[in-house]
């Protein structure tokens, strides 16, 4: 089994939804790995707070980086395994959202 390199473990926003009204970036790049030929992209969305409330929870995410785009992992051992690495190096830990300038 090939093991895990981290490509990229920079924390920056992801301007997926950047007029969205928020004073923080919502979703967030930790970290690009890669195992074998294929690469894994680890981030989260920091949710939506308004008014001192959680409208919408944060939650982190692990996906493959494909021709196109973002896809799913279905195999639950590789998604284990990554998550389980993503989680030893402190890419999942809970941060303060960056805020928009």
């Amino acid at each position: 089994m090939s093991r895990i390199q981290i490509i990229d473990e920079k924390k920056y926003p992801m301007n997926m939804s950047a007029d969205d009204g928020l004073a923080y970036h919502r979703w967030e790049h930790r970290a690009t790995l890669s195992r074998g030929f294929k690469r894994y992209i680890v981030f989260v969305d920091n949710g939506i707070q308004a008014m001192g409330m959680q409208i919408v929870a944060p939650k982190a995410y692990i996906e493959e980086l494909g021709p196109g785009g973002l896809k799913t992992i279905d195999d639950d051992s590789l998604f284990e395994v990554l998550h389980n690495f993503a989680e030893q190096k402190g890419f999942l830990e809970a941060q303060l959202p960056i805020k928009k300038q």
